[in-house]
């Protein structure tokens, strides 16, 4: 084909083949891009993957790491065969203490709560009768204030040893008994 003749198509003509060429090269740049294989995938059959390996495999220096700590387990890479890594293992968070505290007009029962340093305490504080709430200042536990019939729950970490009071800080509750005590051994 030649100038003249291009000059003579009709200008519709040339503006939908320059579009499906640009279409075409879209198309062919898009399926270069998706047929790639992710690097996630590419690694998944080329990077050895670690099993807990049985006592007898074990390395003397690697029995020796995994004896300094109760958190540790030993891993062997199978590609290798006797590389073993101790890595730590995650320790479950320790159990939390529960305790129902029973409010009425003026007292808590029970008032008196014991419990271990660093154990994890969730008070619930259930209303018989009146309007109270639950305060514990020395470990920054307090529910909200709640009337007859309903329940609150404060939880925190007895992170120091001692006796602690607890108390309502309605009006003039605790100085009327409404009051108990932690004790944190």
């Amino acid at each position: 084909m030649t100038i003249k003749q291009l000059r003579s198509r009709p200008q519709g003509t040339t503006t939908i083949i320059a579009t499906l060429v640009l279409v075409g090269l879209l198309l062919m740049g898009a399926y270069l891009v998706l047929r790639q294989p992710n690097s996630d995938e590419s690694d998944v059959n080329t990077a050895p993957t670690s099993s807990v390996p049985e006592e007898s495999t074990q390395t003397p220096a690697a029995s020796s790491t995994a004896d300094q700590s109760a958190n540790t387990i030993p891993i062997t890479a199978p590609a290798s065969g006797d590389a073993t890594t101790t890595v730590p293992i995650n320790t479950p968070a320790p159990a939390v203490k529960s305790f129902t505290v029973t409010a009425k007009n003026f007292s808590f029962s029970p008032s008196e709560i014991r419990v271990k340093k660093g154990d994890r305490v969730a008070i619930t504080l259930s209303n018989e009768s009146g309007f109270h709430d639950f305060v514990l200042d020395e470990f920054s536990a307090r529910t909200p204030r709640i009337q007859s019939g309903d329940s609150a729950e404060v939880e925190f970490t007895a992170d120091r040893a001692g006796t602690f009071e607890y108390y309502c800080s309605v009006g003039e509750h605790r100085q009327m008994g409404m009051r108990g005590n932690l004790i944190v051994e």
